[in-house]
């Protein structure tokens, strides 16, 4: 594909697509009801938003998931996936958090692990700006 516009364009637009099925992936893994699925599938405003017009929300938005999947197996892997959709855009930590209440016998490693999610992202992008700019 030439490095057009249109092709960006499409590409993005592909990968939005990939990022769908993706999320209906992670939701079947989570064990959620038929109809979530159907009706994620079939939204035509997830579609517009994601696919048509590529926003990236939806690489934070398949993380968050995903570590909705992990967070009773991994409670880290859980954490540090919701420190990566933060890094995505950082909104995404604090809509991330909720997900940490399936650790309701070990409430301390909610607020730890709340914390360090959003340590990790604030340190992460000051490094990472740190690094691109050239000065603290």
């Amino acid at each position: 594909m030439p490095a057009t516009l249109l092709g960006k364009i499409l590409a993005l637009r592909v990968f939005g697509a990939l990022l769908m099925a993706s999320l209906l992936i992670a939701m079947r893994a989570l064990g959620l009801p038929r109809r979530f699925l159907t009706v994620t599938a079939l939204n035509p405003g997830l579609m517009f938003q994601f696919v048509a017009n590529a926003h990236n929300d939806l690489i934070a938005i398949l993380i968050v998931t995903l570590a909705a999947a992990v967070i009773r197996r991994s409670p880290t892997a859980g954490v540090g996936l919701i420190a990566v959709a933060g890094l995505v855009k950082i909104p995404f930590v604090l809509l991330g958090l909720p997900v940490l209440a399936v650790l309701r016998p070990a409430a301390r490693t909610r607020y730890v692990g709340g914390v360090a999610a959003i340590v990790a992202v604030l340190v992460v992008s000051w490094l990472g700006a740190e690094a691109l700019t050239g000065r603290p």
